[in-house]
């Protein structure tokens, strides 16, 4: 398939069922080899445990903007368009990055909801995410991804996928939510300063609704330092090894990562729509914490098939 021709893909796997792979922790003790016969969608820096096992998966995703693209993700990236078997989805931007144009990659036109001022599923408490209209939330979902695809986190991006692709089952895999206090939230009050992007009208109003200023004043001012030592001593902050994820040398804890209650809103909408659309969507991942979907056993689900 072209770098440009994604329409084999519309519909083509209409009553298969998908596992999402996401990069948390429980990952380095997840069977992944268990899952080769299964299709399977990960993402980002998976590679970093492909020399534990043999799987690799279906589909690859990376919708980071360029500028946010390190020399890890870069070799990433550049791995997967050389598997032949799996079929990468990149956003438009990351075009530049790739060698060979007649690999199995789709380019995609990516709607970041961070540059959007409005309130959507990103900027809004989980309450209002729960509460809100049908049309609402599929005014923030892709039905047709040669048009363009929703931003919220790489994971909503691939759900978008799979339901595009036809896959009325989905399975999580990786997704262990349970991240530990970003640096720069000195009180972890899930309203996260980094997300605003410096619309502090929004992020206060925000914080005003939710009854918390005072903490959001505290975030804002432990922000605006580390960005500004950030700035002034050209490092970029990483405090350690990675505890987020299944490898150590994943990331390292940054002021940019993003707090639980932002990917639980994106996992609700998931949910939200999946219902509306007949999705069968559950959790099979290793203990961690995201309850937004109903559990299964990921043993028991390989060995009853």
């Amino acid at each position: 398939m072209s770098a440009t021709d994604e329409s084999d893909l519309a519909g083509a796997y209409a009553g298969e069922r998908i596992f999402l792979i996401g990069n948390g922790p429980s990952l380095a003790e997840t069977p992944l080899d268990a899952l080769q016969d299964e299709y399977t969608m990960a993402m980002n820096k998976i590679d970093l445990i492909y020399d534990a096992v043999d799987w690799r998966p279906d589909f690859y995703v990376c919708t980071h903007r360029l500028e946010s693209v390190n020399s890890q993700l870069r070799r990433s990236i550049k791995l997967h368009e050389r598997l032949e078997a799996t079929h990468s989805f990149l956003d438009a931007d990351l075009q530049g990055l790739v060698s060979e144009p007649d690999s199995e990659i789709t380019f995609l036109h990516v709607n970041y909801m961070q540059d959007i001022q409005q309130p959507n599923p990103m900027n809004v408490d989980t309450a209002t995410v729960r509460a809100a209209a049908k049309q609402w939330l599929k005014s923030y979902w892709s039905y047709d991804i040669s048009q363009f695809v929703w931003a919220f986190h790489t994971m909503y991006v691939a759900a978008q996928l799979s339901l595009w692709m036809g896959f009325d089952q989905i399975y999580f895999v990786g997704t262990d939510l349970g991240h530990g206090k970003p640096v720069h939230m000195r009180i972890n009050n899930g309203i996260d300063p980094i997300s605003y992007k410096g619309r502090k009208f929004q992020y206060f109003r925000t914080a005003h609704q939710e009854n918390k200023l005072i903490s959001a004043i505290v975030n804002g001012l432990s922000t605006k330092f580390l960005l500004y030592v950030r700035k002034i001593g050209g490092i970029n902050l990483i405090l350690g090894p990675d505890k987020d994820h299944f490898d150590p040398s994943y990331q390292g804890q940054t002021i940019a990562e993003n707090p639980d209650a932002e990917l639980e809103r994106s996992h609700v909408v998931i949910k939200r729509i999946c219902e509306y659309e007949d999705v069968r969507v559950r959790n099979a991942t290793l203990g961690g914490e995201l309850e937004v979907y109903p559990r299964v056993s990921l043993h028991e689900l390989l060995c009853n098939e």
